[in-house]
């Protein structure tokens, strides 16, 4: 048959007019559903909008796929007695929520021992986004949910025995998760809580076992006799201060992590392991039961009580020890160092073994220990503040001091306000007139055992780190049946042995550090690489070295005569473990000292 061109050009504009037509109806499809449903939802069909009572009956399976979107009218929710699974792709996710100006609805109700797995999927909703029958499992991946309540359960204890399982995700809720029993497991997840500080929202939970690896949470933790496994995650707006803790790990493991505020490691009188290491808090530590501490940097006070053996190693401790009720604590080769202008104390009762050994204390207050407390003593370097009451006081007997280091800010004072003297032997002592003793009957500090030395143990300092110096009255007349010093010496007085690689050679001056010279780091705590950079006040010979808490060098990072003004460097730590470092800069005889916190 032969068409002429007037024809085509009518039946174009027949076809086109139709296609005008059909736009409207095109652009409002829709899929209002309710009652029984299940199979699978797809992109040509959405928006599906619940209107009414839905489920997903026994043995059935809804499955979303991408594109698909889900509302929900007002006082609506979707019950799954059998399986509700999303599956959307990074490019195209699929999205459930309530409708424009709905204010309440049911959520995603799961009944019997429900498994669900969503990938690429976001929700957002008042209210609880999921309710959960009892022993139900649900896991998402690249996942969004934000609502009032992430989680909730039919019976009064909440959840009971449901597994969560996150990764990837991001979930923001503005109330308490509840949950007892079963298993929560997440990676690269960020939980949070808002920004309600007076309630203080977040996990309350009893039982539950937590696996989190590289997450933020933002909020509390708090998990009543169940396990912790927690490694380089970020807790952030979280209590802190010398009667609060906002994260609890009762038993487990806390690695590599960082804390806006306080935490409390351990469960009373359980001898099972918790491990606390690579840590920074910014608030308090309250230690029970079995605790492992090593390499943390503590913000403010370390509390124990009701412990059984409890071991701090390597770490900073910004404020007070206060040690109670416990069989034995050991603390080594920590710098316990003032952060403020409050009193810093170490304070021991009832502790049936307390050791104490190569630590650094400044500005101390005062130290007590009470009732029969058996302690020793050994290498430790110890600055008292002019603030204190009594440089020690102690009622026990059973008390060995030896090889350490008492040194007094305010000379003239009294180093023991108790009535007799301990055993004190090979120590150095200086600024103290008064040893012990009634004030009718004193001891003066130069009737103590003559293997102690009455000198100024001329110290230099790196940062925080006392060395004894190249002429110090301390080096090699320690207690002699001591393990020898690295340099194959008699041992050393004091915290840390004199190293001639490192020493100056001249006693310790007190100078006054210009405020131009400063030091910074950022990111700090890094993972992998940070940049340092300081301010020149003039031209000056430049070096900045890392050295482990213990004053041993790692690393030289810079050594060079550098101008006036800002400079820069970055530290590429891949090839370094974990752990805390101090970077310390020296500049024509002035220095600072900043900590870096390595986490992987």
């Amino acid at each position: 048959m032969k068409v002429n061109t007037c024809q085509i050009r009518s039946l174009a504009f027949v076809i086109f007019v139709l296609s005008l037509l059909m736009l409207p109806v095109i652009a409002s499809a829709q899929t209002e559903v309710e009652g029984e449903v299940s199979g699978e939802w797809t992109a040509e069909d959405s928006p599906y909008i619940v209107v009414d009572s839905t489920w997903v009956p026994e043995e059935e399976s809804l499955m979303l796929r991408e594109g698909v979107e889900v509302q929900f009218l007002e006082g609506q929710g979707l019950y799954i007695f059998g399986t509700l699974d999303a599956t959307g792709a990074e490019e195209d996710s699929v999205l459930i929520r309530v409708a424009d100006e709905v204010e309440h609805w049911r959520g995603l109700r799961f009944y019997g021992r429900n498994s669900t797995e969503w990938n690429y999927a976001s929700i957002v909703c008042p209210d609880s986004a999921f309710t959960f029958d009892q022993y139900c499992s649900l896991t998402m991946n690249n996942c969004l949910v934000s609502a009032d309540r992430t989680f909730a359960g039919d019976s009064y204890s909440g959840m009971w025995g449901c597994n969560l399982s996150f990764s990837y995700s991001n979930l923001y809720y503005r109330s308490f998760h509840v949950a007892v029993g079963g298993r929560l497991t997440a990676d690269h997840t960020t939980f949070d809580f808002g920004e309600d500080e007076d309630d203080q929202p977040g996990f309350v939970t009893e039982g539950v076992t937590f696996r989190l690896t590289n997450c933020e949470i933002i909020g509390r933790l708090t998990n009543n006799w169940g396990a912790a496994y927690v490694d380089s995650c970020r807790f952030l707006r979280t209590p802190h201060g010398d009667q609060h803790t906002g994260l609890g790990i009762g038993l487990g493991r806390m690695t590599e992590s960082y804390v806006e505020g306080g935490v409390g490691a351990g469960s009373r009188y359980s001898e099972t392991m918790v491990t606390f290491h690579n840590n920074t808090l910014f608030g308090s530590l309250a230690l029970a039961g079995t605790v492992d501490v090593l390499n943390c940097d503590i913000g403010e006070s370390i509390r124990v009580n009701s412990g059984i053996n409890i071991t701090i190693r390597n770490s900073i401790i910004r404020k007070r020890l206060l040690l109670r009720n416990t069989e034995s604590v050991t603390v080594d080769s920590c710098f316990i160092i003032p952060d403020d202008q409050e009193e810093h104390s170490l304070i021991v009762v009832d502790v049936s073994q307390f050791e104490f050994t190569r630590n650094v204390m400044l500005h101390l207050s005062f130290i007590s220990i009470f009732y029969e407390v058996r302690t020793i003593f050994d290498h430790n370097t110890i600055v008292f503040d002019s603030t204190r009451r009594g440089a020690i006081v102690d009622i026990s007997q059973d008390l060995l001091m030896t090889n350490n280091i008492f040194l007094s800010e305010l000379p003239g004072g009294r180093l023991f306000t108790q009535l007799s003297l301990p055993l004190i032997e090979y120590n150095c002592v200086w600024g103290f007139d008064i040893a012990a003793g009634p004030s009718d009957d004193l001891i003066l500090i130069e009737d103590i055992d003559s293997t102690n030395v009455i000198a100024n143990p001329l110290i230099e300092w790196e940062g925080i780190i006392p060395y004894i110096s190249y002429n110090s009255p301390c080096r090699d007349v320690g207690d002699p049946e001591f393990d020898l010093d690295p340099d194959g010496s008699r041992s050393d007085i004091g915290a840390i042995a004199f190293d001639p690689r490192f020493s100056v050679h001249e006693p310790f001056k007190e100078v006054n550090f210009p405020e131009s010279l400063n030091v910074t780091a950022f990111p700090n705590p890094f993972n992998s690489s940070t940049t340092i950079r300081f301010e020149l006040p003039h031209t000056s010979q430049v070096s900045i070295t890392l050295t482990d808490l213990t004053g041993r060098r790692i690393a030289t990072l810079l050594d060079d005569r550098l101008t006036a003004g800002n400079h820069h460097l970055t530290w590429d730590a891949k090839d370094y473990p974990a752990g805390m470092y101090l970077c310390k800069m020296r500049a024509d005889g002035f220095s600072r000292t900043k900590k870096l916190v390595l986490v992987k």
